[in-house]
């Protein structure tokens, strides 16, 4: 409304985001090096130049997708979580379901966080958080989410008479997931298996005789009539379940190659490499990272992101994964893998002064 069609400003947004992420990722780093000497002060660049640097970031900027307000209100989400840990006040906790409600608006995959949140706080916690404080908190932040949620249901309530708190996708994304994992191998790119997938839910909805705009052969089947949108949905994931249960293995292959795809799937197979070849040395020093600061005094920390990582991928590995969806979490993985390559940095110094003819 603001600024018309240009793609511009699009382009502009996405790197504001990008560098407002940034100093977040500097901001929860500080947090892992409180002991950091006025001589060493550099390493606290270490988070958020990883993140900028980070070839998928850059890629991202330059398009027009969510990833980069996504990447910000995740790393903001967990900057309120971690200080609502801390303070272990209802307020903190009510900022951060205000937070949530705002990031499940743009992508519905954070919704059910509280959950391992709670069992988190109140297994590796527990010394710290009584049951009754950590009901009431995560109560708390759970209504805080809903209550940002509540027109868009109340929106969809009012149109289709059921309770649908963020999109009827669902069907779509798991059919789309299990035809990309059935057919991985054959030596097309992946691009082509999501076109695929996306003309054999137009054949469905035909057979189903579902009317859908004409024309549309893009991803998402475009129909005349909302019931019949929620219908082909739901119609398309139990046949997804039933496939799956018909043939485990099937469903434990789309497992594993999704869980290779969240990190490294490209649109082709030379992409896929050289998303591998980025991926791999941050991943890597993400897990020494993530060992080091669990055994440290930074558990707290370290655990929340690690546990955060491996909820977003629990979500998508079942359903549908791709490289791009794993660019948001880049912030996360360059605060972790940031504990390696200063430790690198501070032996590598200490190795020259130690040998330099001064330190003699």
């Amino acid at each position: 409304m603001v600024f018309g069609t240009s793609f511009t400003v699009v382009k502009i947004s996405n790197m504001i985001f990008a560098v407002a992420t940034a100093w977040l990722v500097m901001l929860i780093g500080m947090r892992l090096m409180p002991g950091v000497s006025e001589r060493s002060r550099f390493l606290i660049l270490i988070p958020p130049v990883l993140f900028l640097f980070h070839p998928g970031v850059v890629v991202a900027e330059s398009r027009g997708g969510v990833e980069m307000l996504f990447a910000f209100l995740i790393t903001l989400l967990l900057l309120t979580i971690l200080k609502a840990i801390e303070g272990n006040s209802w307020r903190d906790y009510l900022i951060s379901g205000l937070v949530l409600g705002i990031t499940v608006s743009v992508r519905s995959t954070p919704m059910l966080f509280p959950v391992p949140l709670f069992a988190y706080l109140m297994i590796v916690e527990r010394r710290h958080f009584s049951f009754v404080y950590a009901t009431r908190n995560f109560s708390i932040m759970v209504l805080a989410m809903m209550a940002v949620l509540s027109p868009w249901i109340v929106r969809n309530y009012r149109l289709t008479g059921k309770f649908i708190p963020t999109a009827s996708v669902l069907g779509v994304s798991a059919q789309a997931g299990q035809y990309i994992g059935k057919h991985q191998f054959e030596g097309k790119p992946f691009w082509l298996l999501d076109r695929e997938a996306a003309r054999e839910r137009d054949r469905v909805a035909s057979t189903l005789n579902y009317p859908f705009e004409d024309g549309m052969e893009g991803y998402y089947q475009t129909f005349y009539k909302t019931t019949d949108e929620l219908n082909f949905s739901s119609y398309l994931f139990k046949g997804v379940v039933a496939e799956y249960r018909s043939s485990p293995m099937l469903f434990a292959r789309c497992m594993a190659q999704n869980a290779f795809n969240f990190w490294f799937a490209g649109k082709t197979w030379k992409a896929t490499a050289m998303n591998a070849m980025i991926q791999l040395p941050y991943l890597v020093l993400a897990t020494v990272g993530s060992f080091r600061l669990i055994r440290s005094r930074n558990a707290r920390t370290a655990g929340l992101l690690v546990l955060f990582v491996v909820y977003v991928m629990a979500v998508h590995v079942p359903i549908l994964a791709q490289a791009r969806y794993s660019i948001p979490l880049i912030s996360m993985v360059a605060i972790l893998a940031s504990t390696g390559v200063a430790s690198f940095v501070m032996r590598s110094a200490g190795r020259v002064i130690s040998e330099s003819p001064a330190a003699a």
